[in-house]
């Protein structure tokens, strides 16, 4: 999310502040690929990423057009870079296992980006 953080003590993001939005999938992989899919091009969400942890891949998708994505793509293997951060390269292999480490459900990982190139884990909440 742009800054300042604290903007959102007193409302949540609009969609032009969210650079990108990520979902971890276990038992959601249905409703975050149909629903939420859905939801997040409708409201201009410009990028989304599901990690499906069922099937170790990322589900990637781009370029919302009312309310669907015209483009998406999985990953299986490599390194992935989010659009809004071109710079940033982000292991799949960690990726993964970072996130299978917890409890899918509940899970909310949030990056702190200080600059396009650099990002790192701010905060991680567990409900």
């Amino acid at each position: 999310m742009r800054f300042p953080h604290t903007q959102y003590f007193t409302r949540h993001p609009y969609p032009q502040d969210i650079y990108w939005l990520i979902e971890i999938a276990n038992r959601t992989l249905k409703s975050d690929l149909e629903q939420k899919s859905t939801t997040y091009a409708r409201n201009g969400i410009l990028e989304y990423w599901v990690i499906d942890l069922v099937n170790k891949r990322l589900i990637v998708h781009t370029q919302p057009v009312n309310s669907s994505y015209t483009q998406v793509h999985a990953v299986t293997a490599g390194t992935v870079s989010p659009q809004s951060f071109p710079d940033l390269k982000i292991a799949l292999d960690k990726l993964l296992l970072y996130t299978k480490l917890f409890k899918p459900s509940g899970v909310r990982i949030l990056l702190r980006v200080s600059q396009k190139n650099s990002c790192t884990v701010s905060q991680i909440q567990l409900s």
